[in-house]
């Protein structure tokens, strides 16, 4: 039995779980509700958190409090790598920093193609 969800009121889902003997005929059977899917365009407004990430590195608490100014932590990614484009933590490509209008930016290099779009919303 394949259950669609999308639309159904209290009494639909009493009338979905009910036997037949509680049902009735099918004149009083429950009308069929379309509802109607949105196509993926319905989201192209919503806002995202758009990250570039430069790089990471794993230290420990007393590493971290001994940090004094001036101090120099190494990072795991080469000067020469493209950083990392995450869209609300989810890696979508590469991309190098740019200057633009004086403000930091970033240019694409790659967008991976497995991206599912989808579940950035």
């Amino acid at each position: 039995m394949e259950l669609d969800m999308m639309g159904l009121d209290a009494d639909g889902f009493d009338d979905l779980f009910a036997n037949d003997a509680e049902v009735g005929t099918e004149s009083e059977l429950p009308t069929e509700r379309v509802v109607e899917k949105q196509p993926l365009s319905f989201f192209h407004r919503l806002p995202v958190h758009l990250t570039l990430e430069v790089a990471s590195t794993e230290i420990t608490i007393e590493e971290l409090m001994t940090l004094s100014e001036g101090a120099a932590v190494q990072l795991n990614k080469l000067s020469d790598q493209a950083l990392d484009v995450k869209v609300n933590g989810i890696l979508i490509g590469f991309a190098e920093v740019v200057i633009v209008d004086g403000h930091y930016g970033l240019r694409m290099t790659e967008l991976l193609e497995d991206t599912n779009w989808s579940q950035l919303a």
